[in-house]
């Protein structure tokens, strides 16, 4: 489910404009993972979905100052939110974060300052992942790819060790790497989500194969935009997997690149496929 109305900080929850109200103020939020099971704790998250006691009282972009007109003992649950494949209009709470909890005293005119803290959820399936930490890359490449993965350390690493870099440039123009393939991902709507750290220069696609490498059936699924510094996305694969539910999956990372461009610089870490 997406969401599209986000609330500002003029929004009050309550039914009587006569109250004085307290206030919550959520200014950053926390992943905390185990790196052996989940991998790294870099997060985008963007957004908090607020509830009162189980009531839902809407969902606010960090940071965010809420007015509250309740005192008392209350419980507050946030979970955190996301822009789906980097979209602003398709924000949901990501269903493999746990909610945060607690029971907080609110008190008039009182502003009561939060730091949520999330991981994933027990039973979240990690399929694939690629830190480019360990010994060896699990990519393959298309047999047209011009250049494969090479390992990057501090400082063009994003963190931990080293990261994943590859370069076009003069007469390399194309670049494909394909995952491991994947035998066991749900197809009956469960969420299905990718999860990637990059910096790039140009245009990088990202998608899915069946059946490769031949007869394949390619899919698009994000276009990335170039970005400056360090970027996290959230790809919904949810939908295309779905599409040949008897069929095994591959996911693709593309760019091709005309030979008047300039070099394209690829910058790739924490990679995750992950289901329920």
């Amino acid at each position: 489910m997406y969401f599209f109305l986000f609330l500002s900080g003029t929004f009050i929850w309550g039914c009587s404009k006569s109250k004085i109200p307290s206030y919550l103020f959520v200014d950053s939020v926390f992943v905390n993972t185990h790196y052996q099971t989940h991998g790294s704790a870099s997060h985008k998250i963007t957004d908090i979905w607020v509830y009162l006691n189980d009531d839902f009282i809407g969902a606010f972009e960090l940071p965010v100052k809420i007015p509250i007109l309740e005192q008392g003992n209350h419980k507050i649950t946030i979970k955190a939110g996301i822009k789906v494949n980097g979209i602003a209009n398709t924000r949901t709470a990501y269903p493999f974060y746990t909610d945060y909890s607690e029971y907080i005293d609110l008190e008039e005119n009182k502003t009561i300052n939060i730091k949520p803290s999330f991981t994933y959820r027990p039973e979240t399936i990690f399929h694939w992942t690629e830190d480019f930490d360990l010994a060896g890359i699990s990519f393959t490449y298309s047999s047209d790819s011009d250049t494969s993965f090479k390992i990057v350390t501090n400082p063009l690493a994003f963190e931990g060790t080293s990261s994943g870099a590859a370069y076009l440039y003069n007469s390399t123009l194309k670049f494909e790497a394909i995952s491991p393939i994947q035998n066991n991902i749900p197809r009956s709507q469960k969420p299905v989500f990718l999860e990637l750290n990059y910096k790039i220069n140009q245009v990088l696609i990202v998608g899915i194969y069946f059946d490769y490498p031949a007869p394949a059936n390619q899919y698009s699924l994000v276009y990335l935009n170039p970005t400056e510094t360090w970027n996290k996305i959230y790809v919904n694969l949810t939908e295309k997997v779905a599409l040949k539910p008897n069929s095994p999956i591959l996911v693709f990372f593309g760019l091709n690149r005309n030979s008047t461009d300039s070099p394209a610089n690829i910058y790739m870490d924490n990679i995750k496929l992950i289901s329920f």
